[in-house]
């Protein structure tokens, strides 16, 4: 395998595990009691979407 490759790789495990970790490796916040979001919500969501598009570039 050419060097490429390998780092294309790497890059869409890098991407994959962004996506997953707000959501599933390690919960973001919940909603406060009345129901607005905090700052580490919307963190989270910015964090799935920069893994998305690192794994889009990555394949």
């Amino acid at each position: 395998m050419n060097r490429k490759k390998i780092l294309g790789y790497i890059s869409a495990i890098i991407g994959l595990l962004l996506v997953l970790a707000p959501k599933f490796i390690t919960p973001v916040c919940p909603p406060m009691e009345d129901g607005m979001f905090m700052k580490c919500h919307w963190m989270g969501n910015m964090t799935m979407g920069i893994g998305a598009v690192i794994l889009v570039l990555a394949i």
